[in-house]
């Protein structure tokens, strides 16, 4: 199982450098496409923040030892999983952040989008 701090900075890491990695595939394309366009205008900036939701199962075990540890509960099949004592529970939670984008120029005039 892995642990949950490592799955949580992996998956953020995962999702930033997939979307730095279209954005670079579009340009050299020649894609006329902006992926997460954000205007460079003082002020608009934050309109644009978003967030990262996770939603996951997370287990409780105690092993031998007596030390408890967070997981996330990846489904084991098979007649040699080990069954220590476990309770599962579910974790949601969103981070904001501003996501990786493309920045245009004068495409909201002085207002602000939506």
């Amino acid at each position: 199982m892995a642990e949950l701090k490592d799955f949580i900075a992996e998956a953020i890491i995962q999702v930033s450098e997939g979307i730095t990695d279209a954005i670079a595939r579009l340009e050299v394309s020649g894609s006329k496409m902006k992926l997460n366009p954000i205007p460079n205008e003082p002020g608009l900036w934050s309109e644009y923040k978003g967030a990262l939701s996770f939603d996951m199962a997370v287990t409780t075990s105690v092993g031998a030892g007596g030390g408890a540890k967070l997981k996330i509960a990846i489904l084991e099949l098979g007649a040699d999983a080990k069954a220590d004592r476990a309770a599962v529970n579910r974790v949601a939670f969103s981070i904001p952040v501003l996501f990786p984008g493309q920045t245009i120029e004068g495409a909201f005039g002085s207002r602000k989008p939506g």
